[in-house]
């Protein structure tokens, strides 16, 4: 079992790097999005960190949070998996502050058994009712949602049509086979009524991907849920919740790979803790350079 990691990162490259250190082997390959914004000095040092392992950089783009960048960014790492890596039998797409709750060998095992489920939430959403107070359907795809810098603008009056094809929305984070990945690299290039009514909606990385998969031939494989374990709560806000070390036994005890999101400067004690049981897999020695 062959699996190529998608990693979109933005800051916090130490953590990075040792999840990267962490999931590296014989089998594994990785695709890695930097954010165009990101500082350089760390991008440079995390790029000489990794020139041991075969790492494949996407194309760069600025995201902000809710824009259609934080889609496209996931689209470049598709891309760029599909056009630019050796075929692998999965593709795991991950944050730089997720971490495997399983062991390698388990998560090979896991992905073998399962060799032809999509693990991606995909439920359809009716984005026809303009009532539903908060962030409904209709006002994220139905309103226009513009960023101009750091400002978010929603254009008050003019509305969009139905869109071209129905929505489906889900987590972020999926883990897909070698053919849906390339169905999903295709139609984003391929179906540009898509692409242009999602550019103006509101946390698009929600549903690019469940959206393109529903309408596909993959659709009956589709697992309905993913392998990222996440924890939100009425304070987490739109994020899900920064684990820390007393969470490990609910992190052991879930049945998912891998989990979200972490800290490392604020709790490193229970990446310390993963660590240990990741024991049986001894982390690979990445050679250093000097910036």
């Amino acid at each position: 079992m062959r699996i190529c990691y998608l990693i979109l990162l933005h800051h916090k490259f130490d953590q990075a790097l040792r999840l990267i250190r962490r999931l590296s082997g014989p089998d594994s390959g990785f695709v890695v999005h930097i954010d165009a914004a990101a500082d350089p000095l760390g991008v440079q040092s995390l790029c000489s960190a990794l020139k041991s392992l075969p790492i494949v950089y996407a194309e760069r783009t600025r995201s902000r949070w809710g824009s259609y960048r934080q889609a496209l960014a996931v689209m470049r790492c598709v891309r760029a998996a599909a056009c630019h890596t050796e075929p692998f039998d999965r593709y795991v797409l991950l944050s730089g502050q997720d971490y495997p709750i399983a062991r390698r060998a388990e998560i090979h095992e896991f992905f073998r058994r399962n060799a032809h489920v999509e693990y991606v939430e995909a439920f359809p959403l009716d984005v026809t009712d303009p009532t539903v107070p908060g962030w409904s359907p209709y006002y994220r795809f139905r309103r226009y949602h513009l960023w101009i810098g750091r400002r978010h603008l929603k254009l008050p009056l003019l509305r969009k049509p139905p869109p071209p094809v129905p929505i489906h929305h889900g987590s972020t984070w999926w883990a897909l086979t070698r053919g849906a990945l390339m169905h999903v690299a295709e139609q984003f290039e391929m179906n540009a009524p898509l692409r242009r009514y999602l550019r103006s909606g509101f946390l698009v990385d929600e549903v690019y991907v469940p959206t393109l998969l529903s309408a596909s031939p993959f659709a009956a494989r589709i697992a309905g849920h993913n392998v990222t374990y996440a924890e939100w709560t009425s304070t987490s806000g739109p994020h899900p919740k920064t684990l820390r070390a007393h969470d490990l036994q609910a992190l052991l005890a879930s049945p998912k790979l891998f989990a979200r999101k972490f800290d490392l400067a604020l709790d490193g004690a229970v990446l310390e803790e993963l660590d240990k049981m990741h024991r049986a897999d001894p982390m690979p020695r990445l050679q250093r350079t000097r910036s």
